[in-house]
């Protein structure tokens, strides 16, 4: 197993226990290094501390929660490790946003959301391709009392299994 396999090993250890307890040393030993060195490779590799990126990956999955589900907040709390619900909510809240950043200002829209099938990283370029051409082909001559909105779509990437990818594109609209 080489380097980037026992990494891809860690990697799928934490993502497997985002909702859980993430223990660093059982990360390491899956990457064949000590923790100290885990931590920091994994800084190296992703520009952020192994911690920051379990935080940061917790918040994406409780957002989409927020969104997809109507579940309470302190339960989504709980799910993800927070304490208490003004804990949680404190979390969405990170202040001034970093100069790595840009804020895009959206209005509120209809949105249409097209989903691939699972597909391997291989394939998910030509899926979402075909999924843009059929939209563009199919779905506006289809609905002609909708027009693209003067707004930014989205491109949102979920990993389906083992090697498999579903990819979303969330598209706005507006009604002619």
């Amino acid at each position: 197993m080489d380097w980037p396999e026992r990494m891809n090993s860690a990697m799928d250890y934490i993502e497997d226990n985002l909702t859980g307890n993430i223990e660093l040393e059982k990360a390491a030993k899956l990457a064949f290094c000590s923790e100290y060195h885990f931590q920091r490779i994994f800084t190296l590799i992703t520009n952020i501390p192994v911690m920051e990126y379990v935080r940061r990956r917790r918040m994406s999955l409780a957002a989409i929660d927020l969104q997809q589900n109507k579940t309470k907040v302190l339960d989504l709390a709980l799910k993800y490790g927070y304490e208490s619900h003004s804990a949680f909510t404190r979390a969405f809240t990170d202040g001034d946003v970093s100069d790595d950043f840009e804020v895009i200002h959206i209005p509120e829209l209809d949105w249409i959301v097209f989903t691939t099938k699972p597909v391997t990283i291989d394939a998910a370029t030509n899926a979402i391709q075909d999924l843009w051409k059929r939209l563009g082909a199919e779905w506006f001559s289809q609905n002609p009392e909708f027009e693209y909105a003067n707004a930014p779509a989205m491109e949102l990437y979920y990993h389906a299994g083992k090697d498999l990818f579903k990819v979303e594109a969330a598209i706005p609209l507006v009604r002619k």
